[in-house]
């Protein structure tokens, strides 16, 4: 037998036509689309009250400014890299500090600093898919009057393939004692604001460290989420405090383009009272 075997067609005298030539042509690479502002705000007020506003500035797909805006605060941060990774992100008041893991380049522990004191130290482990496991805040210098005051919180994070389902929070405050508090996630099949984002784990350290941000987890989704439910634990209890459910709108690319979210707010946790708040979000995306 022979060793190989060539495949050929001939077409009329003389002609030979090989089959390599009906091979399919390279499918066209496909653009990537980040996000580039992410805002939410209450439309019922008048005006409406911004309660959070998130923009990013892009470098040949390399994320180099985050700023994150609020009714009451703005913080802007430039990224500093160094052998293609950020190993620093300095802020209008807090400059952030990470470091890696020597074997997966995972940012696993960072150390934000203001007028050159430490504020707080945070450690972060990973699933063996690269997905966040665990985060702890170690605060240095308790900071007051803001919507967490203690010395410490630990979130934990269970997924079901590439999504959050449950967040674990716990609170821990200067006289030792603790609240612990569960959120529980419901995604769709469409992709998050999120799931191309670049530097999500620098993101969610500078939103926590400035207190920005109070739900981590839905930063980490791949897709969008339809809703969520907060409980209050109180030993074995699950007391529900909020419920959240979103009517998502997305643009021609399939990004989402905008969310109308409805949330009750149960007063107090686990009764049957609640009030409803309406929230408006907008999302902007950069397509390479």
């Amino acid at each position: 037998m022979y060793a190989k075997i060539i495949l050929s067609l001939f077409v009329g005298p003389g002609l030979l036509l090989s089959l390599s030539a009906c091979d399919p042509p390279k499918p066209e690479p496909t653009s990537i689309c980040y996000v580039i502002s992410a805002t939410e705000q209450i439309p019922q007020d008048t005006p409406p009250t911004l309660v959070l506003q998130r923009s990013f500035t892009y470098a040949n797909s390399q994320l180099t400014a985050m700023t994150e805006r609020s009714a009451k605060q703005q913080a802007t941060y430039q990224l500093e890299y160094q052998s293609g990774k950020v190993i620093r992100a300095t802020g209008t008041d807090l400059t952030l500090t990470v470091e890696r893991d020597a074997a997966s380049g995972r940012i696993n522990r960072a150390t934000t600093t203001k007028a050159g004191q430490t504020q707080s130290v945070f450690t972060l482990t990973y699933t063996a898919s690269g997905r966040l496991s665990t985060l702890t805040e170690d605060r240095q210098v308790v900071p007051i009057n803001t919507g967490f005051s203690g010395t410490s919180r630990t979130y934990s994070f269970s997924y079901t393939g590439e999504n959050v389902t449950t967040e674990r929070v716990k609170y821990t405050y200067k006289d030792g004692s603790s609240v612990d508090q569960e959120i529980t996630y419901t995604v769709g099949d469409h992709p998050s604001a999120y799931a191309s984002f670049p530097e999500t784990a620098l993101l969610t350290i500078v939103s926590l460290a400035a207190q920005f941000e109070t739900m981590p987890g839905r930063l980490w989704q791949t897709n969008a989420l339809t809703g969520y439910q907060t409980y209050t634990i109180n030993g074995s209890n699950r007391l529900l405090a909020e419920s959240a459910k979103f009517a998502d709108t997305y643009d021609a690319s399939g990004n989402l383009a905008a969310r109308a979210q409805t949330t009750s707010i149960y007063i107090p946790a686990g009764s049957s009272s609640f009030v409803t708040k309406p929230t408006a979000h907008t999302f902007a995306y950069e397509c390479r």
